[in-house]
């Protein structure tokens, strides 16, 4: 019975890919008693994911949040109050706009505590804000007094995600840094 071989996958730190003859047998081939037929080959530039190692991004931070949507059911006043000292205009703007604007301030809210905590500042709550491409998705937007902050992390690529139910919001960040830079 002929064995299944992978298409593409990791060897020794280089991907082996069909079409090519290999530069040398890898050890993981030798642990599992495998043979590199002559369609594969071992690529001489390592990759990650497709992407030559110098393009590779690594992780450096994740940040998780949940708030509970029934705490973000402002009275006015309450509004006023808690809008002053944690979301920007135009998370307020946003938010006002829908229909169920205590799901949208939750979400601010736990995009905001999870950047905090994937970079591991304590950045002024209205020094970050969430922004919407043309397409909806959510970014973080980062005013002066928190560039000033992060200063140390300035080629950080930062990606975020908020979901919600009726009764919690989630959000999560993640920082990516070029794998090559130090």
């Amino acid at each position: 019975m002929r064995q299944e071989r992978p298409r593409t996958w990791m060897c020794d730190g280089s991907t082996v890919v069909p079409g090519r003859e290999p530069a040398e047998p890898c050890r993981i081939h030798q642990w599992f008693g495998l043979f590199i037929h002559e369609e594969w080959t071992l690529m001489t530039k390592p990759t990650s994911i497709g992407r030559p190692l110098e393009e590779s991004l690594m992780i450096v931070g994740i940040g998780l949040d949940l708030a509970e949507v029934a705490r973000y059911r402002f009275s006015p006043e309450r509004l006023a109050h808690f809008a002053r000292k944690i979301y920007t205009e135009e998370e307020l703007t946003y938010a006002l706009s829908k229909r169920n604007s205590a799901e949208r301030f939750a979400g601010f809210f736990a995009a905001k505590e999870a950047a905090r905590k994937a970079f591991g500042i304590a950045f002024p709550w209205r020094s970050i804000g969430v922004s919407h491409d043309p397409t909806g998705k959510p970014f973080l937007r980062f005013e002066e007094a928190a560039r000033k902050l992060m200063r140390p992390q300035e080629s950080v690529s930062v990606h975020l995600t908020i979901t919600h139910t009726t009764t919690t919001a989630a959000a999560t960040v993640i920082l990516e840094r070029n794998a090559c830079v130090s």
